[in-house]
């Protein structure tokens, strides 16, 4: 098998992708610490189909509780653990035939720019929603079962694309944060202790 130029993609939060040499299945094994399960994603721009990516993801990912990986999520609109390893599986001739080959130009630059940008700022959004929440709950506004109902129809609507899902069930999300934000501002040394609790937990 000859090398191909992939992407790596690792999991966690504020990392980036970088490009990666993939000589058979023992370098994929290598890169994701594991055994591999195989997705795969048709790539389109403006309703033209460009090809497909292949990622690969440790199959006990989920078993040995690796983190999220966002990049890889956003990417295949799928849910992922553990780092990813993504090559392209169109061939020269347009055909998905089972081979890995080099990633185009033009995913990797996607891949290092406008993914990484919309994942970075899906991540920022998450954790100022995380925050409203707790804030909410704490405070009596939304039951615990109730927010998490919420934001995980939310998150499974955004990973599927499904835009009207989104759309109504953001206007859910964001009445909850509205009224934080009117609570928090009749109530801000409440908020302020509230974010220094939050940031202690963190540490």
């Amino acid at each position: 098998m000859s090398i191909k130029i992939g992407m790596f993609l690792p999991c966690g939060s504020g990392v980036e992708p970088e490009p990666i040499f993939i000589e058979d299945y023992n370098s994929i094994q290598d890169a994701i610490g594991g055994h591999f399960d195989v997705v795969r994603h048709d790539v389109h721009d403006n309703g033209e189909h460009k090809g497909v990516i292949v990622g690969y993801v440790n199959d006990e990912g989920l078993l040995l509780g690796q983190e999220m990986n966002f990049l890889a999520t956003n990417l295949f609109k799928r849910n992922l653990v553990g780092d990813c390893v993504v090559l392209w599986g169109t061939s020269p001739n347009g055909a998905y035939d089972g081979d890995d080959y080099d990633m185009p130009d033009f995913m990797v630059e996607y891949i290092q720019s406008e993914l990484l940008e919309s994942t970075s700022e899906a991540y920022n959004q998450s954790m100022v929603m995380g925050m409203a929440v707790k804030y909410a709950v704490k405070h009596g506004y939304v039951s615990l079962d109730g927010a998490k109902d919420i934001a995980n129809r939310l998150h499974q609507a955004s990973v599927r694309g499904n835009k009207d899902e989104v759309v109504s069930t953001w206007k859910e999300m964001d009445a909850l944060i509205k009224w934080v934000a009117e609570h928090a501002e009749d109530n801000s040394s409440d908020m302020d202790e509230f974010i220094m609790e939050m940031l202690d937990e963190e540490d």
